[in-house]
């Protein structure tokens, strides 16, 4: 037997959450706690997929002006306006995620309500974005001026993202201005860091390994594939070479089909462990701050 550190009540020592205050006893059981809701309600995730589509628009016409390197201030004045709608839109979404997770009797019961949470806060998810921009663009303008090299400001960036990892959270459940959240934010990581990202870590890993095993799965297929389609035998078939003449035939529209069947599969699966963060993310602060759910 163990005891909760919260309410002190004695529970069983496989116990991931407290059946009396009902919080999350660690950052390992917040992970697997957040994998437990995300199969359980599978909207959550049709949310982070909406927020894919409608954010993917943005990412082409990003794209595009990267590509094309414009350098007149219209053109910088389009990319910063593009990136501050994608990081809205993402925003906003998380928001409602993390509002379905933390809103009782509300957010559990109906995503709408989580929406709707999101969109009473637009205004202040709005300068959060416009916050959150201005931070990376004077860590850019930094790295330029004064010549720092590139890892000093991906440092400064991975340490503002950690310091405000909680501020959505906060923006969901209280009314507080911004600079408030982010000091919050920033005191809840610094007094407890190992439950605030520990967890996390576990879902990062997990991550990278699914997507190890299928982009090496791939790899190994394609290898046997091109084998098998160049050996002799499969050379002297006269099918192959009606394959050949429709893949030649074809080929654009194939390569097109395939390409995008690849992107929409990478799409959802990032959708899925973005989700994932977010209720990571609910979870760890619900703990952190000792709000039961």
């Amino acid at each position: 037997m163990k005891k909760c550190p919260y309410c002190k009540k004695e529970l069983v020592d496989t116990a991931l959450r407290c059946r009396f205050c009902r919080r999350v006893l660690s950052p390992a059981g917040i992970a697997d706690e957040s994998a437990l809701i995300i199969n359980n309600n599978p909207e959550l995730v049709r949310l982070s997929i909406i927020s894919a589509i409608l954010t993917a628009p943005f990412m082409i016409i990003f794209v595009f002006y990267s590509a094309f390197n414009f350098h007149s201030r219209l053109g910088y004045l389009n990319i910063v306006l593009v990136v501050y709608f994608i990081g809205l839109i993402a925003n906003f979404f998380s928001a409602a995620i993390v509002a379905y997770i933390l809103k009782p009797g509300a957010g559990r019961s109906d995503i709408a309500a989580g929406i709707k949470t999101a969109f009473s806060k637009i205004d202040t998810l709005m300068l959060w974005t416009l916050v959150s921009l201005t931070v990376g663009l004077l860590l850019g303008v930094l790295e330029r001026l004064l010549r720092l090299a590139k890892f000093v400001t991906t440092a400064g960036m991975i340490s503002y993202s950690a310091a405000t990892f909680f501020v959505l959270p906060l923006i969901v459940t209280r009314d507080m201005s911004i600079i408030e959240a982010i000091r919050v934010s920033a005191r809840m990581v610094k007094n407890n860091p190992v439950k605030a990202f520990g967890g996390l870590f576990k879902i990062d890993l997990k991550y990278m390994a699914i997507t190890g095993a299928i982009t090496i799965l791939g790899i190994l297929v394609l290898a046997w594939l091109a084998d098998f389609l160049m050996s002799e035998r499969m050379l002297s078939n006269a099918w192959l070479n009606h394959l050949c003449g429709f893949w030649g035939a074809y080929s654009v529209e194939i390569t097109v089909s395939l390409g995008s069947l690849a992107i929409a599969s990478m799409a959802i699966g990032l959708s899925y462990f973005s989700c994932l963060t977010q209720i990571y993310r609910a979870l760890s602060y619900a703990s952190l701050s000792k709000q039961g759910i």
